[in-house]
């Protein structure tokens, strides 16, 4: 599957670092994310979301993995993400930055 995403899947399964956030996660998505109207009609959602990271540890994609709905908790979640994710890029056995992904999940809650 990992190839699938684009992952070199030979220096991914050597990886001398993983993917490091450069910020906590926690602060990607804020309630200011949260879809107003969804939020007007107490609607709630888990959102599960995959990044594909470049070498420069900068998002090039946000994949929705699973999701409670509606779409609108999906789009907030990857535009908040994609707007505010960065992270430290993985490195092969050698040292050099390597494609990887980032896997995690956001609650909507009141």
């Amino acid at each position: 599957m990992l190839g699938h995403w684009g992952i070199d899947v030979a220096k991914h399964a050597a990886l001398s670092r993983k993917l490091k956030p450069r910020s906590n996660p926690g602060d990607w998505v804020t309630s200011r994310d949260y879809p107003t109207e969804m939020w007007m009609m107490g609607k709630r959602a888990i959102v599960q979301f995959r990044l594909n990271v470049d070498v420069a540890g900068k998002p090039t994609a946000c994949h929705i993995q699973q999701s409670t709905r509606p779409k609108a908790f999906d789009d907030a979640v990857c535009k908040a993400i994609m707007r505010n994710a960065k992270f430290e890029p993985a490195l092969d056995a050698g040292g050099s930055p390597v494609a990887s992904y980032w896997l995690n999940s956001v609650t909507f809650h009141m």
